[in-house]
Protein backbone atom coordinates (compact mmCIF):
# COMPACT_ATOMS: atom_id res chain seq x y z
CA UNK A 1 0.00 0.00 0.00
CA UNK A 2 2.65 2.32 1.07
CA UNK A 3 4.78 1.67 -2.57
CA UNK A 4 2.05 2.24 -4.67
CA UNK A 5 0.50 5.88 -2.37
CA UNK A 6 4.12 6.61 -3.58
CA UNK A 7 3.30 6.04 -6.94
CA UNK A 8 0.52 8.31 -6.81
CA UNK A 9 -2.61 5.78 -6.00
CA UNK A 10 -5.16 6.56 -3.20
CA UNK A 11 -4.89 3.36 -1.63
CA UNK A 12 -7.60 1.29 0.98
CA UNK A 13 -6.54 -2.00 1.79
CA UNK A 14 -8.20 -4.94 3.79
CA UNK A 15 -6.64 -8.11 4.98
CA UNK A 16 -9.15 -10.51 4.04
CA UNK A 17 -12.00 -10.79 1.78
CA UNK A 18 -15.11 -10.12 3.87
CA UNK A 19 -13.29 -6.53 5.31
CA UNK A 20 -12.58 -5.74 1.56
CA UNK A 21 -16.14 -5.92 0.67
CA UNK A 22 -17.17 -4.12 3.37
CA UNK A 23 -14.86 -1.17 2.69
CA UNK A 24 -15.93 -1.20 -1.38
CA UNK A 25 -19.65 -0.66 0.13
CA UNK A 26 -18.76 2.09 2.11
CA UNK A 27 -16.20 3.63 -0.39
CA UNK A 28 -17.49 2.20 -4.00
CA UNK A 29 -18.04 6.02 -5.38
CA UNK A 30 -14.15 6.63 -5.19
CA UNK A 31 -12.68 3.24 -6.03
CA UNK A 32 -11.69 3.12 -9.46
CA UNK A 33 -10.37 -0.92 -9.65
CA UNK A 34 -9.20 -3.65 -6.98
CA UNK A 35 -6.18 -5.65 -6.47
CA UNK A 36 -7.19 -8.84 -5.55
CA UNK A 37 -5.20 -12.08 -3.77
CA UNK A 38 -6.94 -15.57 -4.62
CA UNK A 39 -5.73 -17.15 -1.28
CA UNK A 40 -7.52 -14.64 2.11
CA UNK A 41 -9.26 -15.74 5.23
CA UNK A 42 -12.65 -15.24 5.77
CA UNK A 43 -13.92 -14.92 2.20
CA UNK A 44 -11.49 -16.30 -0.48
CA UNK A 45 -10.56 -14.51 -3.81
CA UNK A 46 -13.08 -16.15 -5.76
CA UNK A 47 -16.14 -15.27 -3.29
CA UNK A 48 -14.94 -12.29 -2.82
CA UNK A 49 -15.01 -11.53 -6.70
CA UNK A 50 -18.28 -13.07 -7.18
CA UNK A 51 -19.50 -10.29 -4.14
CA UNK A 52 -17.65 -7.46 -5.71
CA UNK A 53 -18.55 -8.46 -8.99
CA UNK A 54 -22.31 -8.62 -8.21
CA UNK A 55 -22.33 -5.61 -6.24
CA UNK A 56 -20.31 -3.46 -9.45
CA UNK A 57 -20.49 -5.44 -12.21
CA UNK A 58 -18.06 -2.50 -14.30
CA UNK A 59 -15.39 -2.38 -11.23
CA UNK A 60 -12.27 -3.43 -12.76
CA UNK A 61 -10.79 -6.02 -10.90
CA UNK A 62 -6.88 -7.30 -11.50
CA UNK A 63 -6.70 -10.77 -9.85
CA UNK A 64 -3.03 -11.74 -7.82
CA UNK A 65 -2.01 -14.64 -7.16
CA UNK A 66 1.23 -17.50 -6.35
CA UNK A 67 -0.44 -20.02 -8.76
CA UNK A 68 0.41 -20.01 -13.04
CA UNK A 69 -1.81 -17.24 -14.70
CA UNK A 70 -3.54 -20.06 -16.70
CA UNK A 71 -4.52 -22.07 -13.45
CA UNK A 72 -5.97 -18.55 -12.43
CA UNK A 73 -7.52 -17.45 -15.40
CA UNK A 74 -9.35 -21.00 -15.99
CA UNK A 75 -11.12 -20.09 -12.91
CA UNK A 76 -11.74 -16.39 -13.84
CA UNK A 77 -11.85 -15.61 -16.93
CA UNK A 78 -15.65 -16.77 -17.81
CA UNK A 79 -16.40 -14.15 -14.55
CA UNK A 80 -14.56 -11.16 -16.42
CA UNK A 81 -11.19 -10.28 -14.62
CA UNK A 82 -9.59 -7.28 -16.53
CA UNK A 83 -6.09 -8.51 -15.60
CA UNK A 84 -3.55 -11.06 -13.38
CA UNK A 85 -0.60 -10.85 -11.73
CA UNK A 86 1.47 -13.66 -11.40
CA UNK A 87 3.26 -13.74 -7.50
CA UNK A 88 6.11 -12.34 -7.38
CA UNK A 89 5.73 -9.08 -9.20
CA UNK A 90 7.49 -6.21 -9.32
CA UNK A 91 6.77 -2.71 -8.61
CA UNK A 92 6.64 -2.12 -12.42
CA UNK A 93 4.54 -4.73 -13.53
CA UNK A 94 1.55 -3.74 -10.52
CA UNK A 95 1.74 -0.17 -11.17
CA UNK A 96 1.58 -0.74 -14.89
CA UNK A 97 -1.27 -3.10 -14.78
CA UNK A 98 -3.00 -0.67 -12.64
CA UNK A 99 -2.92 2.19 -14.81
CA UNK A 100 -3.84 0.18 -17.96
CA UNK A 101 -6.98 -1.49 -16.31
CA UNK A 102 -8.02 1.86 -14.42
CA UNK A 103 -7.68 4.12 -17.63
CA UNK A 104 -9.03 1.89 -19.96
CA UNK A 105 -11.93 1.94 -17.57
CA UNK A 106 -12.41 5.98 -18.11
CA UNK A 107 -12.10 5.46 -22.09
Amino acid sequence: AALLQKSGFHVLSASNGLEGVNLLRDHHEEVVGVLLDLTMPHMNGEEAFLEIHSLYPNLPVILSSGFTKDEALSRFKRLGINAFLQKPYSMEDLTSVLYQVCNSQRS
